[in-house]
């Protein structure tokens, strides 16, 4: 073997380690900050629950005061439990993007969309005391499945990340 070859060989071996070892970082990077993200939604979450607790155990006094009725009171803590699922599915999303599954988080938000159409149509004829389940029940099957497609691609970061980088020869 000549030393140009010896040369050419070492390089190759520099340049395959430097990229291994930047997809490593790569790796931890991104599974600190998906940690990261899981941590601070997780804390966000707890906040705006205890704000959406209070606020619906003291609706019927507030209502009350306010000179609205037993149905406007359940339809206003239905919508506040629909708020709330919707803030988790909104998170949920955002984590989509921010891995870059565009489709899978498209996908979610049209399950969601048709969801609320066809439960919203459903409680428009039922009546006045069924307002509110559509987007509840919306909100709730897209937290299903956005949590459902954000935990698959959790799981397999670190394999789209390493599988991801280009190899050079």
């Amino acid at each position: 073997m000549s030393f140009l070859a010896a040369w050419q060989l070492a390089i190759n071996f520099q340049v395959a380690g430097a990229m291994l070892g930047l997809a490593i970082g790569h790796a931890i990077l991104l599974v600190l900050l998906c940690a990261s993200i899981y941590k601070e939604i997780g804390n966000h979450d707890k906040v705006q629950g205890l704000c959406s607790a209070w606020i619906m155990l003291s609706a019927g006094r507030i209502l009350e005061f306010l000179g609205l009725g037993a149905v406007q009171t359940g339809v206003f803590q239905v919508s506040v439990l629909a708020t709330f699922l919707l803030l988790i599915f909104m998170s949920l999303l955002m984590i989509l993007h921010y891995l870059d599954k565009r489709r899978d988080a498209m996908w979610c938000t049209i399950v969601f969309t048709v969801v609320n159409a066809s439960v919203t149509a459903w409680t428009i004829v039922a009546g006045e005391r069924w307002y509110g389940f559509g987007f509840m029940v919306a909100s709730g099957v897209g937290v299903m499945i956005a949590a459902t497609w954000v935990n698959k691609h959790i799981r397999d970061l670190e394999f789209f990340t390493f599988t991801s980088q280009p190899l050079y020869g």
